[in-house]
């Protein structure tokens, strides 16, 4: 991605980025998806050309180009993306691919369709989804339902908040490149099978930023619930983390003697941007969707060394993150990797016990 698609690869405790294969042209920009069998690559450049043809990259190296069939066609002299797209996002709601956001291009070359002004944004109020079936993908068109339907932008934050529904935070909406928006607004398939576009505010959140440059990755962090107990045996080989007691277990926690009564599963998106507000960082801001409809966003303030907080590098497009063996991998270029480690879990008292 940079230009280039590589897989990380981990060398005892040095991570790598290696070519996924020689075959593979050096594509930036593109949006990849994985469909259980192959990488599907949408938009993006080689150099100075634009890529006007979805490809599948496998595992093993092996590219082809995909066929397009469906209600649309997306790329083209007539296509919905003309040339090329870029600043896109792709993301999933009830089992399609929907593509969000970005610039279109009406010549295939980059420079030559900025010097004479042959691009536009993406609007939101027409939309192109899409699944993969073998070698060919199956393009369709969403028209959402807006009251307030959101100013087209580049770049936004993306990610699934629930099977059907999906939020879209920040980009750019001018082509100045200046400061980016702060609003959100959440896509979502409706029982009568329509979409809409609706604004979109956090349970909870200090403060609302404007992201640009951003990427994103998904992972859980498991909550356990205990209460204060003085009864019980205590469970020694208790090591939080290694793996999970189960429900009755007894444990010390902090010191404290506690009973686990319960679990919860919280999805985990961390962000890595460009953040505007009362003030402007890059940095991390990590989003927790609870299994009762929560959507809660805070500032992640990670550690380097001697406790002190870790200073961003600036971040340019395009990057990309990533959760492995159970740590956070943030690339910015083939020569920068960084590698945060957060735990999945965290204690919450349920309630304390008078003495």
């Amino acid at each position: 991605m940079f230009p280039g698609i590589y897989k990380i690869k981990v060398d005892s405790v040095e991570y790598k980025l290696e070519p996924i294969s020689g075959g593979v042209p050096p594509i930036s920009g593109a949006q990849i998806i994985w469909d259980g069998e192959k990488f599907v690559s949408v938009g993006g450049v080689v150099g100075d050309e634009l890529v006007d043809s979805p490809l599948g990259i496998f595992p093993d190296g092996r590219v082809i180009i995909l066929e397009n069939r469906g209600k649309i066609m997306p790329f083209g002299e007539n296509g919905f993306f003309a040339f090329g797209l870029l600043g896109h996002k792709v993301s999933k709601i009830d089992g399609n691919f929907v593509i969000l956001g970005g610039t279109k291009f009406n010549i295939k070359s980059l420079s030559y369709a900025r010097e004479i002004g042959r691009f536009s944004r993406v609007g939101l109020e027409r939309l192109i989804s899409f699944k993969v079936e073998g070698s060919s993908i199956i393009w369709d068109e969403i028209s959402p339902y807006s009251l307030t339907l959101p100013t087209a932008r580049i770049r936004p934050s993306v990610f699934a908040i629930d099977e059907k529904s999906v939020l879209m935070w920040g980009g750019i909406t001018s082509d100045l490149d200046t400061a980016p928006e702060k609003s959100m607004y959440a896509l979502s398939k409706n029982q009568d099978g329509k979409y809409s576009w609706n604004p979109f505010l956090p349970y909870s959140i200090s403060m609302i930023y404007g992201v640009k440059n951003s990427c994103e990755a998904e992972s859980i962090v498991r909550i356990l619930k205990v209460k204060q107990t003085e009864y019980g045996e205590i469970d020694e080989g208790v090591d939080l983390d290694k793996n999970i007691p189960p429900r009755g277990t007894v444990f010390l926690w902090n010191g404290e003697k506690v009973i686990l009564k319960g679990e919860e599963v919280v999805r985990r998106v961390v962000i890595v941007g460009d953040f505007t507000g009362q003030e402007n960082f890059s940095g991390m801001v990590g989003v927790y969707i609870y299994q009762d409809g929560r959507v809660v966003f805070t500032k992640l303030k990670p550690k380097a060394k001697f406790r002190k907080e870790f200073v961003f590098p600036r971040i340019s497009p395009p990057c990309s993150a990533t959760f492995q063996d159970n740590k956070f991998l943030y690339v910015l270029n083939q020569n920068e990797i960084y590698v945060f480690r957060f735990k999945d879990y965290e204690v919450i008292f349920e309630d304390q016990v008078s003495k």
